[in-house]
């Protein structure tokens, strides 16, 4: 398997825009159905993304990044963003896509994931209502907070309460009169 290795591109302008397809799995909602960015969305070393200007140049508008993705939302971040976190921007232009570009360098480590996320805006929000629409709901229960919303404080995953049920904490305890328990 052979590294890829892409140098930062000055031909892209700090203030282009590079806009990034958000996964439902990368979506959290609130209780009041407003979509928040995920950090995950964030941390692949090759953050794939579609810069603005090409687009711009072929007459594209933004929205078309996510045309063949029903269900996917639309963030953007500045170029200048990514360079003032050390991440190097270039294009990586694809036969499908041209306007497809990298923003390469590690995410995983001193909160960069996260760093690039705050600096991320809307451009295309998903609703509830086109969660629900694209079928996401019968792949994946609607996330743990709604389940805290709603009062219910015992966790929603049927693992999570296996585990709980068979941890340390709600063991029997021995008492001193009787062998010691062992685990």
């Amino acid at each position: 398997m052979t590294v890829r290795v892409f140098e930062d591109d000055p031909n892209i302008a700090g203030d282009d825009k590079l806009f990034r397809r958000i996964a439902r799995t990368w979506i959290h909602w609130d209780e009041h159905g407003n979509a928040t960015i995920s950090s995950a969305a964030f941390r692949d070393e090759e953050l794939s993304v579609n810069i603005e200007s090409v687009m711009a140049r072929d007459g594209r508008p933004p929205a078309d990044a996510i045309r063949k993705y029903p269900g996917y939302g639309l963030a953007a971040i500045t170029a200048s963003h990514a360079r003032s976190l050390n991440q190097r921007v270039a294009p990586d232009p694809l036969d499908e896509e041209p306007s497809h570009g990298v923003v390469y360098g590690p995410k995983k480590r001193g909160g960069i994931a996260g760093k690039l996320r705050d600096g991320a805006e809307w451009i295309v929000t998903p609703t509830a209502n086109e969660w629900l629409r694209t079928g996401v709901a019968a792949e994946k229960p609607p996330p743990r907070r709604a389940a805290v919303a709603s009062g219910t404080d015992w966790p929603t995953s049927p693992c999570r309460r296996a585990r709980l049920a068979r941890s340390w904490w709600t063991r029997p305890r021995a008492s001193s009169s009787s062998t010691p328990f062992r685990r």
